[in-house]
């Protein structure tokens, strides 16, 4: 397999005053080159980490680059049959995949794709590592796969992280991670083949990384809020109300867990809200239209003034559940609220 390593040849005098002038920098310590006048591969492993750290503070892309090369080097000079070659196939698809997120060169992430699946090929079946290069492989393919809308990634996608979480210890702090992982792919490919089975797959896995995952990781109120919109969306396949109760159920218990503060807040309220309006839509249960209005009310106090589409989508909705209620109760507030909401001038200033 081709993995298109770039490196072909260096102005060495230049190279190695910058080496040397980073690790005076950065490393307490020096290694000289060996005698042959080429970077032992010890001296590129450290210093391309060095370099990736500092451009992970200053975001200089040029930092980015360098450590590219030297880590294309490094593979280079590393025997396919020694002990750390999958190590840095997948340490230089790292950050190929880095450069590609600051500069959408898709080439970057093809190669990146590739030299994980040559780690991965590379890798003993009962490694240590492998489910984690499983891993790294499956989160490429389903980012290219959503990109390109291509199923045949977001097929590759599932295949290894299905494999992934087969070969991780159901102890492990990771299986859950990789359970939610299969549910959102599954969740993806839905939406590109609207086919209903990979939605109920989605939210089977969903289900299974929540139970997996500990009451006081953060990470639980992201993966409930994510199984309240699946369980939302199968039911508008299918119109079975006990989806959208559990929709509520887990969506509910999302918004108790975020933090005030939280910029995801806003959004989390309004998504509960907007199940509320569903059901009350479905069974006509006054209650649910309350508890829509309040919502979005506590939506639009959470959101941001950067947040347009969240604030028009929560105006939008509360201006008519508003209108619904005063027809029904006949409370004049509600229509005076409704009005206001409808006044261009004070769509950014409701609270």
């Amino acid at each position: 397999m081709s993995i298109g390593l770039l490196v072909t040849d260096y102005n060495r005098a230049q190279l190695f005053a910058h080496l040397d002038a980073l690790e005076v920098s950065s490393y307490n310590g020096y290694q000289p080159t060996d005698p042959t006048g080429d970077i032992s591969p010890a001296r590129l492993d450290r210093l391309w980490q060095l370099l990736n750290g500092r451009y992970e503070q200053t975001q200089n892309v040029n930092e980015l680059n360098t450590a590219i090369d030297l880590c294309q080097l490094l593979v280079q000079k590393t025997a396919h049959d020694h002990p750390d070659y999958p190590a840095r196939l997948v340490g230089l698809a790292g950050l190929l995949d880095g450069r590609y997120e600051q500069t959408q060169n898709f080439d970057d992430l093809n190669t990146a794709i590739d030299l994980c699946q040559l780690a991965v090929q590379k890798t003993a079946h009962d490694h240590p590592d492998y489910p984690a290069r499983l891993d790294i492989l499956t989160g490429l393919l389903q980012h290219r796969g959503e990109i390109e809308v291509d199923v045949d990634d977001l097929n590759r996608a599932i295949k290894a992280c299905c494999r992934a979480a087969l070969k991780t210890p159901r102890a492990h702090p990771d299986l859950a991670a990789r359970y939610f992982r299969l549910g959102d792919i599954f969740e993806c490919r839905f939406r590109y083949t609207a086919f209903l089975p990979n939605l109920h797959s989605a939210i089977n896995f969903a289900r299974t990384a929540i139970l997996a995952t500990p009451d006081d990781q953060y990470v639980l109120a992201e993966r409930r809020a994510s199984l309240g919109e699946m369980l939302e969306r199968r039911y508008g396949c299918t119109e079975d109300i006990a989806d959208l109760d559990e929709g509520i159920q887990f969506s509910s218990q999302a918004v108790e867990a975020t933090d005030k503060s939280s910029c995801w807040l806003a959004e989390r309220l309004s998504n509960l809200a907007r199940k509320f309006g569903l059901r009350y839509g479905a069974l006509t249960e006054i209650e649910d239209l309350h508890k829509a209005i309040l919502l979005y009310r506590r939506s639009l106090e959470a959101s941001a003034d950067g947040e347009h589409h969240l604030r028009a989508e929560c105006m939008s909705h509360l201006r008519s559940h508003l209108k619904t209620r005063y027809r029904l109760l006949r409370d004049f507030p509600d229509l005076q609220e409704a009005d206001y909401l409808s006044s261009p001038s004070d769509r950014g200033h409701h609270s």
